[in-house]
């Protein structure tokens, strides 16, 4: 097969270069995660995950403006929504709590603005559903063909 471009989607700008680069690892390299809550004015700790909060969009600030300092430029968001229903639609609502992270984070920290590093948001869209019954998933066993 003679290929008539080489295809390099995950070597496009310097910043992706540098994160995807090989051999070397530095705090360019590393992805933060991120765990953000709704409602306002909160952070809390996650007794699961020493040293890991959960912030609500309003709190992200100071994280973001450390991680920079300390030369670590991408997160990884995860969304704990308020409400959690039978088809996971905070995952995919206009104002579920990662769409509301990312369009402050992108507000806050845009591309080309006054801060020397651009913040990179890579995104968890779990689909977190919880059915009355307590089993959480979106499939009802009697969908399912076991042949």
């Amino acid at each position: 097969m003679e290929l008539i471009s080489r295809p390099r989607r995950l070597r496009t700008t310097p910043g992706l270069r540098k994160m995807v680069r090989e051999t070397r690892v530095d705090a360019s390299s590393l992805v933060y995660p991120m765990f953000v809550m709704d409602g306002t004015g909160k952070t809390d700790e996650i007794k699961a995950l020493p040293g890991q909060y959960r912030y609500t969009v309003d709190m992200v600030d100071a994280k973001i403006e450390e991680m920079l300092k300390a030369g670590v430029n991408s997160i990884m968001l995860f969304g704990i929504p308020d409400h959690k229903d039978e088809v996971g639609s905070q995952a995919y609502a206009e104002d579920g709590i990662i769409q509301r992270a990312i369009r402050y984070i992108k507000e806050k920290y845009p591309v080309g603005s006054q801060h020397k590093a651009i913040v990179r948001n890579i995104t968890s869209f779990g689909v977190f559903a919880q059915p009355e019954d307590g089993v959480e998933g979106l499939i009802h066993i009697s969908d399912l063909s076991w042949n």
